[in-house]
């Protein structure tokens, strides 16, 4: 782990239980992560497709970031030439499920939701 990268952790092992919701639902956290739950392993150009709206530079960061934060995997697969797959780690498939809970909330009281 770059010493950067363990910096990160170290000042989110500081912050609230709010503090550390919003550092993990930061912008296309939720699309990637219910991409990869209904999808997974996915290449990068996949979860680009099926993510409406998100730039390459965007997604590329993302990932990036929620493989960091032990949410998902990298897996370089040696073909020719060489591809990457991404799928949710244990960590991720319960944020996908917590998700999953949440939508599910969110249309049963959607006439109460403005």
């Amino acid at each position: 782990m770059s010493r950067s990268a363990t910096l990160d952790l170290v000042r989110l092992e500081k912050k609230s239980s709010e503090q550390k919701i919003l550092h993990v639902f930061r912008t296309w956290t939720i699309p990637v992560v219910r991409a990869l739950g209904e999808k997974s392993p996915s290449r990068f150009n996949e979860l680009k497709r099926k993510i409406r709206g998100v730039s390459s530079t965007s997604l590329s960061e993302r990932l990036s970031s929620l493989e960091k934060e032990g949410i998902l995997q990298r897996v370089v697969v040696p073909d020719n030439p060489p591809s990457v797959e991404y799928s949710l780690t244990a960590k991720g498939m319960e944020l996908h499920t917590i998700l999953v809970e949440l939508g599910d909330w969110a249309e049963k009281w959607n006439e109460n939701i403005r």
